[in-house]
């Protein structure tokens, strides 16, 4: 008679035999074990019933329910075009007085159905077990792709004048206003939990990096392929870089964290 067969004449409530009874006295597993199978076969008193209820739930408290996840993208979707035009009236909308207005309406149409698309892929990210429509990382190469596309049909310039000087304070701006964005939409999406920090992260950092992208595109009149591929579009990639970066290191600790934890 071993502790597994102890085990299997517990689970199938057949009594002890003269075997079993002598190896339950005589082994520090199963004594314990077996007593406490005698004591829930005879059933608890109401006190002691109560007491593990408020062992088990006293720390547990009424939770509201997620919204709808349309409710969620349209709640992004606003607070993105809030951020955007603030912003853009911090730095002048310089573009919206000196573009072409059509052009310049199909390219922010182009970037709200951007993040349209970023904000469906964070709402997944949300919303624990919602049907995956979409991976993080395809989201972000259609919404690169689609951006892309925009310069070469919209306004194939290629000219190159003061590249540089214009465009290192593009990219400080955008960066500084993606960073801003970043943080806002942390603090949005912090108190919801996620299957995933690193897609969660990643599509944080894409959403951050088009809004960079939506206040440059208001601010500067630099209406040229390469300077809006390099500097403006350079934010969107500053973004989903830094995102990323951001949810491969908690991941990472948080591996650590949970490997430390089971060999305590």
């Amino acid at each position: 008679m071993n502790c597994n067969d102890i085990d299997d004449l517990l689970a199938r409530g057949e009594p002890l035999d003269t075997g079993a009874a002598e190896h339950v006295a005589s082994c520090p597993k199963c004594g314990p074990l077996t007593n406490l199978w005698k004591t829930s076969a005879e059933g608890l008193s109401a006190e002691e019933i109560e007491k593990l209820r408020h062992v088990a739930t006293g720390h547990l408290h009424p939770v509201r329910a997620l919204p709808r996840d349309r409710t969620l993208v349209s709640l992004i979707f606003g607070l993105f075009a809030v951020f955007c035009i603030s912003a853009g009236a911090v730095v002048t909308m310089g573009a919206v007085r000196r573009a072409p207005a059509m052009k310049l309406s199909i390219f922010l149409c182009v970037i709200a159905a951007c993040v349209v698309l970023a904000a469906l892929v964070t709402v997944q990210e949300i919303i624990p077990g919602a049907k995956r429509r979409l991976q993080p990382g395809i989201a972000v190469v259609l919404i690169v792709a689609a951006l892309l596309a925009m310069p070469l049909l919209l306004f194939p310039n290629f000219t190159t004048a003061n590249f540089f000087r214009w465009g290192i304070g593009c990219l400080r701006v955008g960066s500084l206003c993606a960073l801003a964005a970043g943080a806002l939409l942390l603090t949005f999406t912090a108190k919801y939990s996620s299957g995933s920090v690193l897609r969660m992260a990643l599509t944080v950092g894409c959403l951050s990096g088009l809004a960079g992208v939506a206040v440059l595109t208001l601010h500067c009149s630099a209406w040229n392929v390469p300077h809006v591929i390099v500097w403006h579009f350079g934010v969107l990639a500053v973004g989903i870089a830094i995102g990323a970066s951001f949810g491969l290191l908690v991941r990472k600790v948080k591996d650590r964290f949970w490997m430390r934890l089971r060999n305590f």
